[in-house]
């Protein structure tokens, strides 16, 4: 814009030199030269004007952009809060649900012992706990993944909101 205004303005240049010569024998001569110059266009048809607006209403379409950007980007930051927290609820739930098939297990295999279950059960009980087992690594990435892409939308490095980020809370 600020270019474009300058279209609109008179230009301006000035020059000057200075030469001192001396040659064998004769006296010092100096020699001194000044210029200057002046030019403005009319802007008759109003292109320069029209030019400006232009760059005005790019200035304003520029700051519209930066402006939904950066809503953008508040929004990430927000759904990936709220999935982080939710991951981490996820996460302490299948924790929970691993410790209660481990103590079914253990219990499953004290009736196995006692002759009050079949082995059925017990492999039943044995499944059910490696599932459980097998969601965690599945969880703690998912948690991992989001802690770092909210450092990175807040321009941190990725590690850098593990410590506000690690005790679960509501979201």
């Amino acid at each position: 814009r600020a270019a474009a205004a300058a279209g609109l303005a008179a230009t301006v240049s000035g020059s000057g030199q200075a030469q001192r010569s001396k040659q064998d024998g004769s006296a010092v001569a100096n020699s001194y030269n000044l210029g200057f110059d002046a030019r403005w266009e009319p802007d008759i048809f109003g292109a320069n004007h029209y030019g400006l607006a232009a760059s005005a209403a790019a200035l304003q379409a520029s700051a519209a952009t930066l402006g939904g950007t950066q809503v953008s980007v508040a929004a990430e930051v927000a759904r990936d809060y709220i999935d982080l927290r939710g991951a981490q609820a996820r996460l302490a739930i299948a924790r929970d649900n691993l410790a209660n098939q481990l103590g079914t297990l253990e219990i499953t295999n004290w009736r196995v012992q006692a002759g009050m279950s079949t082995s059925l059960e017990q492999q039943q009980a044995i499944t059910a706990a490696e599932q459980a087992a097998a969601q965690l690594p599945v969880l703690e990435a998912s948690v991992a993944q989001l802690g770092h892409a909210l450092a990175v939308l807040c321009g941190q490095s990725p590690a850098a909101l593990d410590a506000l980020l690690a005790p679960p809370q509501a979201i």
